[in-house]
C-alpha cells in the first residue's frame, strides 16, 4: 500500500467530536493517523457523518476546525480539514 500523505502523522487514539448542524449535533469519535491535513476517525456509524463539519481534537482544546469527508468505510471515516474561508457548515 502506497502513503498518499507527505505530511508527518501520529498514529495515536483519541477522543474527538463532529459538530454539524450548528452545533445541535455533536458525535464521539476516536481519532487515528492524525496529521495537519487530515486524520481517519472512527465512528460507530460512519454514515452518520455529514460531507461538511467543523471537527474538535478534545486533547488538543476546544477548537473547532473545519473539515470534510475524503473517504467513508462502515466505522471509519477519512478526513481533510479545511481552510475557514471555504467551510460550509
Amino acid at each position: 500500500m502506497q502513503e498518499r500523505r507527505s505530511e508527518p502523522r501520529q498514529r495515536v487514539l483519541k477522543v474527538g467530536k463532529i459538530v454539524h448542524n450548528g452545533q445541535n449535533s455533536l458525535y464521539d469519535c476516536r481519532i487515528s493517523d492524525l496529521s495537519d491535513g487530515g486524520a481517519r476517525l472512527a465512528i460507530e456509524q460512519a454514515w452518520l457523518v455529514p460531507k461538511y463539519f467543523r471537527f474538535i481534537d478534545q486533547l488538543r482544546g476546544k477548537e473547532q476546525r473545519p473539515a470534510h469527508v475524503v473517504w467513508r468505510g462502515t466505522s471509519q471515516v477519512g478526513i481533510a480539514f479545511d481552510d475557514a474561508a471555504a467551510h460550509r457548515d
